[in-house]
């Protein structure tokens, strides 16, 4: 058995650097150093109108990377700490009344 994981580890192709990754196209870097980055020019569409807009809506055929880039968009947005004042409104906190308990 050893024999035949030494010959496969032989055989295997040393691994290639991968090529650099245009700035313009990396939304973010992941854990381990994965690059998270556009794909294709519709994505980039999507990040720019992201960054011009409150709300944009993605629609169309599944498996172009809709939600993949919508979710490294929120996580690049906790990164640079972006909203962190909108947490809880203020109107909210204030909706109690002093004194009362709710049991």
């Amino acid at each position: 058995m050893q024999d035949y994981i030494q010959q496969d580890e032989e055989e295997a192709a040393p691994a290639q650097p991968m090529p650099p990754v245009p700035e313009a196209d990396v939304l973010l870097y992941g854990t381990k150093g994965i690059v998270i980055k556009t794909k294709t020019v519709n994505q980039r569409t999507l990040v720019e109108s992201a960054a011009q807009h409150d709300l944009v809506f993605a629609i169309g055929p599944a498996g172009t990377g809709k939600t993949y880039i919508s979710v490294a968009l929120a996580v690049k947005a906790l990164k640079d700490k972006k909203g962190e004042d909108n947490h809880y409104p203020a109107s909210r906190r204030s909706r109690r009344k002093p004194g009362f308990s709710a049991r």
